[in-house]
């Protein structure tokens, strides 16, 4: 039990350097944490501007009426503009929800694929940390110490056994 005491015995560094690691890793949570809540912050102030967007639409369609009567009844009134002018502010408006579309969605994968970048880089970091290989480093270290040291105890316990006892 002795041999079993000495070989399992803890390192005196080990605590701090614990302690240090998950100081660390809090940090870096903290700040990633801050980052994520900025992203979501922005990504609930677009979700608050299409809502406003649709009830302003909604708005439009009451007064302007949503049925075909009321669409037919706004035609008649409005005789003097021509068919083309028609078409090109047709144009413009649904090229103007296409762009806001497109941006919507290239913002939500820009903002993923960064997340996932960021993820990526961190795990590189952390296998590549030097604080990671000092520790493995100096396990080595105590793994060869506690082998010699038990080889060491196991030649002086055989050369003792076969010494002969002097009456």
């Amino acid at each position: 039990t002795l041999v079993k005491a000495f070989l399992l015995r803890a390192s005196p560094d080990a605590v701090p350097a614990r302690l240090t690691i998950a100081l660390g890793e809090q940090l870096r949570l903290s700040r990633e944490r801050e980052v994520l809540e900025t992203r979501l912050q922005k990504v609930e102030d677009i979700i608050r501007q299409r809502k406003r967007d649709r009830k302003d639409l909604r708005n439009l369609a009451h007064h302007a009426g949503n049925t075909m009567e009321a669409h037919l009844h706004i035609l008649e009134q409005v005789n003097e503009e021509d068919h083309e002018e028609w078409k090109a502010q047709g144009a413009q408006i649904a090229h103007e929800f296409e762009e806001r579309a497109s941006a919507a969605k290239n913002v939500s994968t820009q903002d993923l694929d960064r997340l996932f970048d960021y993820v990526a880089k961190a795990a590189d970091h952390l296998q590549n940390s030097e604080m990671l290989k000092e520790g493995l480093q100096k396990a080595r270290e105590a793994a060869q110490e506690a082998s010699a040291t038990a080889e060491e105890i196991h030649r002086k316990d055989k050369k003792a056994k076969t010494m002969p006892s002097s009456p």
